[in-house]
């Protein structure tokens, strides 16, 4: 390894953005291809944030009812104001 960093191709951005190989690559120039990726939104990363926070306010609203709360403001149950 010399250390020195270097621009990841194209393919590897298509890769990352869980794309296929040369999805891009429709005779534009590589510059806009570069730009069309990071204006994309990486499926698998999405649905994994959409998980975690499901599976987050679900046990937050457990919390909730187990304290006695049958229903209400999700924000609430989110910053645990159950009063």
């Amino acid at each position: 390894m010399t250390g020195n960093l270097r621009l990841l191709t194209p393919i590897e951005c298509e890769r990352l953005n869980d794309l296929k190989d040369d999805w891009t690559n429709t005779g534009m120039p590589e510059k806009f291809r570069y730009l069309t990726m990071g204006n994309a939104l990486v499926v698998p990363v999405v649905e994994r944030i959409g998980e975690r926070l499901l599976e987050f306010v679900w046990n937050k609203m457990i919390v909730g009812m187990s304290r006695g709360i049958s229903s209400g403001n999700i924000r609430d149950v989110a910053e645990n104001r159950f009063d």
